[in-house]
């Protein structure tokens, strides 16, 4: 990768970490960390793309144990738009309280979210991506 390829997708993780900002009138439900975010510009999952806006990330089951994670559209919340099975990581101190790691996109496309980190919480999940 070239300098300024490395520059400007530094710069694009920089602008979209930023531009996801925690909402606070989504009701705290502890047991679902759930936590409304919004963005300013297309993001990613696998296999999803989110346009911007604002979505709420929970966690899908909490009383079984799994790590499922499920995002859904604020203003419909009935509309699924992401469900599946993460890892669990630990927050990295370079985060802060930021609430979600995105990863490097080439200009244009959509910023791969990495990881969500529920407000409060050390531990994340982290999204599983195909090789």
């Amino acid at each position: 990768m070239t300098r300024r390829k490395a520059v400007l997708a530094a710069c694009g993780v920089i602008v979209g970490v930023v531009a996801a900002a925690a909402t606070s009138d989504i009701p705290w439900d502890p047991m679902h960390r759930q936590t409304a975010l919004t963005f300013n510009r297309t993001v990613g999952l696998p296999g999803v793309t989110l346009q911007p806006g604002t979505y709420v990330f929970e966690v899908a089951n909490p009383e079984s144990g799994s790590n499922v994670v499920r995002v859904r559209a604020k203003e419909d919340y009935r509309q699924v738009y992401y469900a599946g099975f993460t890892n669990m990581v630990e927050r990295p101190e370079k985060l802060g309280k930021r609430p979600v790691l995105l990863g490097e996109a080439d200009p244009g496309k959509a910023l791969p979210i990495l990881a969500w980190y529920p407000r409060g919480d050390r531990m994340g999940r982290q999204f599983i991506y195909p090789r």
